[in-house]
């Protein structure tokens, strides 16, 4: 599959999740918390191993 198709699925995805969040975040749950952890996790897929 190309990078572009990948990066445009996982972008169409975060937006989906950004939107599921602030549907809980009106709900009372604590979403930038939960945001932050996702970032870290998906900076962490990122980081070189080794």
């Amino acid at each position: 599959m190309p990078e572009g198709t990948i990066r445009g699925r996982l972008r169409a995805a975060k937006l989906d999740l950004r939107a599921a969040l602030d549907t809980l975040a009106r709900a009372g749950e604590d979403v930038e918390s939960t945001v932050a952890k996702l970032e870290d996790w998906a900076r962490s897929l990122r980081a070189p191993s080794g």
